[in-house]
């Protein structure tokens, strides 16, 4: 048992530090005056990354069974450590490209929290992929879906922050550090565009797996899901013909994440049709 506790104990020391160290380096490089250079603060967050990655796989696929008989502990702590992981690595893609580092800061930050959230508050919830592959399929989706949309409400928060102090003629390190407004802006609906391509396959797969499996649970998160995919489509109609931005698109954005949480719990997305 020791040296199977022993490793893991190391891997998450290594990356809470790693993670720790590039949300440092990021902070300090976004402040700074001189040229803007990422590059240590990309190296950590690899690192970070791939500490993080080998924890996920100790914690959801090789808990209790060696072979995997038991199945995968898709307890929610786990997922949510999951979720954060994979909006790290997809953020720190796009910030190769756009000016997306303030919210690789946010982001390394939650991966911490999500990180000591299991380590002190473990649990289990153990669902079989092996059963069905289209079940895997689908979980794979769900996570993808959540952390785009997790990425797009961390951005709208950002952009929340950055509308009220330049209302306000507040001239703050806040705004130095962060882009224009307008690419901001652009960058919140790449991304929702993305999620809600993402999202309508998820429902559509959803109500085709789960149409033998209808329960209270089950209808809850549907309904709530469906609501998500409305407002997601309304705001994204706005923006392309009525040009929603500001504060109508960061409400409806944080609405519409808040309703696909809400879905998440009433057990649907991920593994609703499990149970009961």
């Amino acid at each position: 048992m020791i040296y199977r506790v022993m490793p893991l104990v190391t891997m998450t020391v290594f990356a809470l530090l790693s993670y720790a160290l590039a949300a440092m380096s990021v902070g300090v490089v976004m402040v700074s005056d001189k040229k803007k250079n990422y590059t240590f603060s990309y190296g950590a967050t690899v690192a970070g990354l791939a500490f993080h990655g080998y924890l996920l796989y100790q914690w959801i696929d090789r808990t209790g069974s060696y072979f995997h008989s038991q199945g995968q502990n898709l307890y929610y702590f786990n997922l949510i450590s999951m979720i954060c992981w994979l909006a790290v690595g997809v953020i720190l893609l796009v910030s190769l490209r756009k000016p997306t580092q303030s919210l690789l800061l946010l982001n390394l930050s939650l991966a911490v929290v999500s990180i000591l959230a299991v380590v002190f508050f473990p649990g289990d919830y153990r669902v079989s992929t092996q059963i069905d592959s289209s079940a895997l399929i689908h979980i794979l989706a769900s996570i993808v879906v959540t952390s785009l949309f997790c990425i797009a409400a961390g951005q709208a928060l950002l952009l929340s922050l950055q509308d009220y102090f330049l209302r306000s003629n507040r001239n703050v390190m806040f705004l130095r550090i962060l882009p224009p407004i307008e690419t901001m802006e652009n960058i919140l609906f790449q991304v929702i565009g993305l999620g809600f391509i993402l999202l309508s396959f998820v429902v559509v797969t959803s109500l085709l797996l789960l149409s033998n499996s209808w329960g209270e649970s089950v209808t809850h998160g549907i309904l709530m899901a469906l609501v998500a995919w409305m407002t997601f489509a309304v705001l994204l109609w706005g923006r392309y013909r009525r040009g929603f931005r500001g504060k109508t698109a960061i409400r409806l954005t944080l609405i519409g994440f808040a309703l696909l949480g809400l879905s998440y719990f009433g057990h649907w997305l991920i593994f609703g049709w499990f149970v009961g």
